[in-house]
């Protein structure tokens, strides 16, 4: 089901303030999209946030991105690392800040919903190494932050997303069906909408706006693709919960896409599972453990 395109326009009204994003972080990002950035650049703006900073260092150091030998400056880090993984570290770091906690809400828990966040991330980076995808780390970002947008529509109608969930549990129904008959929007066109709004790269929103499925007759973008597949991978696993109970199919032009055929799906269980714990460390940290 498509939501009408004036029904959806009205519905986002509510959204006219949206959360901005730290100025450090804001800075990370534009300066990275800038070709004559150094790394000393990034250097001066990110050290401007002693947190951020030590955060930075923390994850670059971690299992997840497995490099031998310590990494004990920013400049040195996007040396090795590079700009888009130091602008993607900043960003989940400041956005898990802004928009998750540990709380429990209902049948929305804030803790195993940034789990959820985080296996989709790293089921996404691996489905985009599968295919040669350009930027595994890009994959990663969109996959951590593919449901921002149920965060925001906590914030602006906690009871209505929480109703939309329960339906969703008693019913079977895809929650982004339930959302929009609850709250006249989903959470997919909420999460576009905001990472418009940060100027996030585009095909990262593309990637949130089509987590759930692709414009008919369309090639799934590759990047969109490993994100709706891994979505459906990691809910099907039960890695996390993020409040769908909706049908965990990966949708046949995805899969087509990925190659993930039966077995290759079965062989991917397993490497995801050994992904997730070095993982941990990222979990963690960008919690502020």
């Amino acid at each position: 089901m498509t939501l009408p395109e004036a029904e959806l326009k009205a519905a986002l009204n509510r959204f006219k303030d949206l959360p901005t994003l730290p100025d450090v972080v804001a800075r990370v990002m534009q300066i990275v999209s800038n070709p004559l950035t150094t790394a000393d650049d990034l250097n001066q703006v990110i050290s401007l946030d002693p947190a951020l900073t030590f955060k930075v260092l923390r994850l670059a150091n971690s299992a997840f991105y497995g490099f031998p030998k310590e990494i004990t400056t920013i400049t040195h880090a996007v040396t090795i690392l590079g700009f888009n993984t130091i602008r993607n570290l900043a960003l989940s770091v400041s956005v898990h800040k802004m928009f998750f906690s540990e709380r429990e809400r209902g049948l929305f828990n804030y803790r195993d919903f940034w789990k959820h966040c985080v296996a989709v991330g790293v089921c996404a980076r691996m489905l985009a190494a599968r295919v040669g995808y350009k930027n595994e780390d890009n994959a990663f970002t969109a996959g951590l932050l593919h449901d921002i947008g149920k965060s925001l529509l906590d914030r602006v109608d906690h009871e209505g997303l929480l109703a939309a969930i329960a339906e969703s549990r008693a019913t079977g129904r895809p929650l982004r069906e339930a959302e929009r008959a609850r709250l006249g929007t989903d959470h997919a066109a909420v999460g576009g909408l905001l990472a418009g709004n940060w100027n996030l790269p585009h095909d990262l929103r593309q990637a949130i706006e089509q987590q759930h499925g692709f414009p008919e007759g369309s090639l799934p973008d590759p990047l969109a693709a490993a994100v709706h597949a891994a979505d459906r991978i990691c809910r099907a696993r039960g890695l996390g919960s993020d409040g769908d109970f909706g049908p965990t199919g990966v949708d046949p032009a995805a899969a087509s896409l990925l190659g993930l055929h039966p077995h290759v799906l079965e062989e991917m269980g397993a490497r995801l599972d050994e992904k997730l714990k070095e993982a941990e460390e990222f979990l963690r940290f960008s919690k502020g453990g």
